[in-house]
């Protein structure tokens, strides 16, 4: 929401969104930004952010109605421009700072007191899905991001969201039972 100085408010249009995702009772991706990130410990790099909701929705919390973030084949696998536009626009808005080099895997994502009282809200309504992605938050802190790509590239139904990396020759399948000598 935004205040005008003649005491004027107005809705952006992703509030907006939001709220018409709610009220369908889709879970909104705004919704898992914020859970994964959580309160207590930053969540490290856009690509744990990416990855762990991919995760999250294909195997975490798979069968519950979640907005789609449009996954794509990408550089480093699966990747939605829709979940870095809410991501930008959390930022914009005041809930999701953060830290570090810019669009690295040291930059880190936090939440704002803004962020935090949305936070309770979500731990309210979805206290489940908070849970889960908590525990899939310190599964990828975890990790470093060599475990995380190898994770996703070795699975094979994701194999059609590994055809444009650039690292899908580095983590081709090992088949083991087949040595030569």
């Amino acid at each position: 929401m935004v205040d005008y100085s003649d005491g004027t408010k107005a809705i952006s249009i992703k509030e907006i969104e939001y709220f018409i995702l709610k009220m369908k009772n889709k879970i909104p991706l705004q919704t898992l930004i914020l859970a994964i990130i959580g309160d207590k410990t930053p969540l490290y790099g856009n690509l744990r952010l990416q990855k762990g909701i991919f995760i999250a929705i294909n195997e975490r919390i798979k069968g519950l109605d979640i907005e789609d973030p449009k996954f794509i084949p990408y550089k480093i696998g699966p990747y939605s421009f829709k979940i870095k536009e809410i991501l930008d626009g959390l930022i914009e808005g005041g809930y999701v700072p953060y830290y570090g080099k810019k669009n690295s895997n040291s930059q880190g994502y936090f939440l704002t007191d803004k962020g935090k009282k949305e936070l309770n809200k979500i731990i309210e309504t979805y206290p489940e899905l908070y849970q889960i992605l908590c525990t899939l938050k310190k599964q990828l802190d975890e990790m470093k991001i060599e475990g995380i790509i190898k994770y996703i590239y070795n699975k094979p139904e994701y194999k059609k969201y590994i055809e444009k990396s650039q690292y899908k020759e580095k983590y081709k399948d090992i088949v083991w039972g087949r040595g030569y000598g």
